[in-house]
């Protein structure tokens, strides 16, 4: 029995790994199911997956010189007919001392609108990105076949799971063909909204809730 507990010991350790192990995978109605974190997912049938690329980031802490870096894995889908992109991205922190500060989950110069959503009995943060789709992974996405041409305005989706994990997600729609294009990068740095800004949102946010639904 003594010769044997080495190897159950090993067993149960390569079990355990294999629990840890994150399964993610496209699903037929174009769900997404990830194992960890636990999370399931359905896309609008217009939206056609992409595909997936990893990316390993590096960040300076703000009050310190210190170095984190953190493992980032982004799914990708695209309406080409629309020009609307789905995002997702798995944001692992791996170093150590190093963990996601909640209600630090967006940069509030250039998110507005930032609230609490309760989406299938988890909280969520949720906001409206003003910044160029330009920023997320150009030419990863160009790669994959998303073009990415003109001006978008998004909807962000965030939650930390853990103190190590933090999930993304993002619809960005392209609102050359609106009149509201060139008077989204105002709506941060003016600090209030006007009311056909506020209907523009409204608006959008009815599309961007409708491209996304949270199963669990």
């Amino acid at each position: 029995m003594k010769r044997l507990m080495p190897i159950i010991i090993i067993i149960m350790f390569l079990a355990g790994c294999a629990m840890l192990q994150a399964k993610r995978e496209v699903l037929p109605d174009n769900k997404f199911s990830c194992t960890n974190p636990n999370l399931m997912l359905k896309l609008d049938e217009e939206f056609e997956y992409k595909g997936m690329f990893k990316k390993d980031k590096s960040g300076k802490a703000r009050s310190s010189d210190k170095i984190g870096f953190s493992k980032q894995e982004f799914h990708a889908w695209y309406n080409k007919k629309d020009n609307k992109i789905l995002l997702i991205l798995f944001n692992k922190m791996v170093s150590q001392g190093w963990y996601w500060i909640p209600g630090k989950e967006f940069n509030k110069k250039s998110v507005i609108q930032i609230k609490r959503e309760k989406l299938s009995g988890k909280n969520w943060q949720t906001g409206f990105w003003t910044a160029s789709v330009r920023n997320w992974e150009y030419n990863k996405l160009f790669s994959i076949g998303i073009e990415l041409d003109g001006n978008y305005f998004s909807k962000l989706w965030v939650r930390n799971f853990g103190e190590q994990m933090q999930v993304r997600i993002t619809y960005f729609e392209n609102i050359d063909d609106t009149d509201i294009r060139r008077k989204t990068p105002k709506m941060v740095s003016s600090g209030f909204l006007r009311e056909h800004e506020k209907k523009f949102i409204e608006e959008f946010n009815k599309r961007a809730d409708a491209a996304i639904t949270f199963i669990k």
